[in-house]
């Protein structure tokens, strides 16, 4: 409502915060969301065990009572007039730490522009690490910087198994989209040098630029 944001207020972003994360998250075919309401009933249970009978940790004790088997957290810090929100997604029995996202932020007076960003930074993630076509791959790929990106890139992926020549089409498009993503860039060279593709050279020297942030898989 334009009004900025206290460190009395943080609880409040934090609870703003979950209701859009899980509202994109349930969104996902892919997923099964625990819903707000289990949540809460959840929490007060896990309130009333005895902290040497539970998890210390709260977020991982509500976890185990509802049977979620991924948790996704984050922090609500404020530096000067600005609001940051760094999401975390554990693995809710370990505690392992799945994925660091990137930290998102919006000044003071913006909240709903980083929760928005946040939404679609976990959402992104979640849609990635839940996505059985791209998880049988040889390991990790890098996350998308966005759903359409990952859409184009994984669109690709598809035809490459097929061995359907729009691959090429659908990561170019995956690239024109975001320039920064490794994901597509790699793929596109594997195909052009599986298909003895003429512009394989060219692309390999596109590919080289991106090395040091690409993953092991790729």
């Amino acid at each position: 409502d334009g009004t900025p944001v206290t460190a009395r207020d943080i609880n409040a972003v934090g609870a703003m915060a979950a209701d859009w994360v899980g509202e994109g998250l349930a969104q996902l075919a892919s997923l099964e969301v625990v819903d707000a309401r289990t949540t809460v009933v959840a929490t007060e249970v896990v309130r009333r065990i005895p902290r040497f009978l539970r998890k210390t940790d709260e977020s991982r004790a509500i976890a185990d009572e509802t049977g979620a088997k991924v948790l996704v957290t984050g922090i609500v810090s404020l530096r000067g007039d600005s609001l940051f929100l760094t999401p975390i997604i554990l693995d809710a029995f370990t505690g392992a730490v799945l994925y660091s996202l990137r930290e998102v932020g919006a000044p003071t007076l913006s909240v709903q522009i980083a929760v928005a960003a946040l939404r679609d930074e976990v959402v992104t993630a979640m849609r990635v690490a839940s996505d059985t076509v791209v998880s049988q791959m040889p390991g990790v790929y890098s996350l998308p910087p966005s759903l359409d990106a990952y859409y184009e890139m994984r669109q690709g992926m598809e035809a490459y198994f097929r061995r359907d020549d729009r691959a090429f089409l659908h990561l170019r498009r995956s690239i024109r989209l975001d320039s920064t993503y490794a994901t597509p860039i790699m793929m596109l060279e594997l195909i052009s040098l599986q298909w003895n593709r003429e512009n394989a050279d060219s692309i390999a020297g596109a590919a080289e630029k991106y090395l040091a942030r690409a993953t092991l898989a790729e």
